[in-house]
């Protein structure tokens, strides 16, 4: 018997070898090898040497995306190539202009349009179109070059990667003190959760899908964030951090978050915008 299902587990592993998986329809190297060199652990970012060294390789990979007919993909590869135009992009602008500090300040880096698929796209355009998906996971993919955002993962998505990336970029989010946590026995929620607050309705709302991800392993307090949620959310106040991503700001104690009135919110959040990106799509 033991002959037997050996012999089953090696004809398997043959037919593995002999068939991979189908190869993927864009190439994401460039960018993979950018963020594996350049972005740490933590999610912040040289941006200093990837204006020294790699802004010439971004440039390639753009024009790479530029003509790029996505007809026909299947939704992971489309979805991957989506959130990897809008994270290089923002990249490539932070990196460019190393003497802005603070993204409030600089709205324009996330509305400046690039060629991509065969249309001309901004940041904004793109995440625009991938909340329509209706997924709300990928926003914890799209990063925005800010502390209070998404990290930036150390790598590029991919259709093989992409549903475990954004189950656990979405987890690290919500069980980050950072983003989740009890202030003055108060509920303290990033203000990304009250931006994009209509994203999360086909989960249950904010408070469900938070409640879901929290993990006791991760955080003691797991089991008080649940009750907050649901008894106290009303009294939730709401902050985020603006200041850039820059490896520079890990070796000082980065600014605190500050709250902010409802009128001061990314220039994607609440719009009714709805870009013509169907030939993209």
């Amino acid at each position: 018997m033991k002959c037997w299902r050996t012999l089953v587990l090696i004809s398997a592993a043959l037919m593995t070898w002999a068939c991979p998986s189908q190869a993927a329809l864009f190439d994401h190297s460039t960018l993979d090898g950018i963020l594996r060199h350049y972005v740490d652990q933590d999610g912040y970012v040289d941006y200093d040497s990837i204006r020294l060294n790699s802004m010439t390789a971004l440039e390639s990979y753009f024009e790479t995306m530029a003509g790029t007919d996505l007809a026909g993909w299947p939704a992971a590869e489309r979805r991957a190539f989506w959130i990897n135009a809008y994270n290089a992009q923002v990249l490539y602008r932070v990196a460019q202009n190393s003497r802005l500090k603070k993204m409030s300040a600089a709205w324009w880096i996330l509305d400046r349009p690039f060629k991509v698929a065969g249309g001309m796209s901004s940041p904004i355009d793109i995440k625009r179109l991938l909340r329509k998906e209706g997924e709300p996971r990928i926003l914890f993919s799209l990063s925005d070059g800010t502390l209070g955002g998404p990290k930036l993962c150390g790598t590029a998505y991919t259709a093989d990667n992409l549903d475990v990336l954004l189950q656990t970029n979405a987890s690290a989010f919500v069980n980050s003190p950072q983003n989740v946590k009890v202030e003055d026995g108060h509920l303290q929620l990033s203000k990304f959760f009250n931006w994009y607050a209509r994203d999360f309705q086909k989960e249950g709302g904010v408070q469900a899908f938070i409640s879901e991800l929290l993990n006791p392993n991760q955080r003691d307090d797991a089991d008080l964030m649940r009750r907050l949620l649901t008894m106290a959310y009303r009294k939730t106040t709401f902050v985020y951090n603006w200041t850039f991503n820059d490896l520079k700001n890990k070796a000082v104690a980065a600014p605190r978050q500050t709250g902010l009135p409802d009128a001061v919110i990314p220039p994607d959040a609440f719009s009714t915008s709805n870009p013509d990106l169907s030939k993209s799509q």
